[in-house]
């Protein structure tokens, strides 16, 4: 998906003819709008289960500890891939807004 949002952010610059594509295509606004509003959700998820592994880890045998070493590292990915998404689908609504004409309009019907 990180692709897909990088590909449209380099295409959508400063490029009417490819923001208008994007926002005349039958799901891509609605798509792009879904992905900020869920990174709401995912982000709180990541938190979440990050503070869950600092407390339920450790069992006094030292195995707790490489456990949570374990799940840090893998909710610090988790928490890098959403914030980028988010970063790429931002950018990509920012292009939009700059290059196409009465958008703003239709992203407030959203």
């Amino acid at each position: 998906m990180q692709v897909t949002f990088r590909v449209l952010v380099s295409l959508t610059h400063s490029d009417e003819a490819w923001g208008r594509k994007v926002v005349d295509s039958e799901c891509a606004l609605g798509f792009v709008l879904r992905v900020v509003a869920g990174s709401r959700s995912s982000g709180y998820d990541v938190v979440k289960k990050e503070e869950e592994s600092e407390v339920g880890l450790g069992n006094g045998n030292g195995k707790g500890k490489m456990k949570a070493a374990e799940a840090e590292h893998g909710n610090s990915e988790r928490t890098t891939h959403a914030l980028d998404t988010l970063c790429l689908a931002l950018g990509l609504l920012t292009n939009l807004v700059q290059v196409v004409d009465g958008i703003q309009d239709l992203l407030r019907e959203f």
